[in-house]
């Protein structure tokens, strides 16, 4: 496990996306060849105390960092992180509008872009499924920015085939 790791409030977090072996002849950890799908991203084996991130360790980052919990249906507490936030989590780099400052140490590069750079998204799995459809599909955790210089993060729930970065995640003991 080689992973660059930061510690964000009492959590030690994975700073670069978990490379798949099999998509990539590189070491390219910022490659959207390294994306996953659901099964792949709960199959990788982490040494002890690290886990695939659930829900909840995605809002308790984003509350670290400045979010302010809401009443959702699918959570007790729905986090969204604004672009204040999700600014904290975006790399200097590789963004579209405007470059997010980094300053969580998480760096977060963009995975999706859409419409000549008008829409960039990074996404990660989350372990989590979604109780109003368990074992179909499960949470991602989005960094997204479009081209009203609009920044936000949050927890989607994403049915069927679809493939997100991964990052790794244990408390701090």
């Amino acid at each position: 496990f080689t992973n660059k790791v930061i510690k964000i409030g009492d959590q030690i977090w994975t700073s670069e996306n978990y490379p798949n072996p099999n998509k990539s002849s590189e070491t390219n950890r910022l490659s959207t060849e390294n994306l996953f799908d659901l099964n792949e991203a709960k199959a990788i084996t982490v040494p002890e105390g690290w886990r695939l991130p659930t829900a909840q360790d995605y809002q308790k980052l984003m509350i670290t960092l400045g979010a302010t919990p809401k009443s959702n249906a699918y959570f007790e507490d729905e986090v969204v992180g604004n672009s204040e936030v999700t600014l904290k989590l975006m790399s200097t780099s590789k963004w579209g509008v405007r470059q997010g400052n980094n300053s969580s140490g998480f760096n977060a590069f963009p995975n999706i872009t859409l419409l000549e750079k008008s829409l960039m998204q990074e996404t990660f799995w989350t372990s989590s499924s979604n109780p109003q459809s368990p074992g179909y599909g499960g949470y991602i955790f989005i960094i997204h920015q479009d081209n009203q210089v609009f920044e936000k993060c949050s927890l989607f729930n994403m049915t069927g085939h679809y493939e997100a970065s991964v990052r790794f995640v244990k408390d701090v003991k």
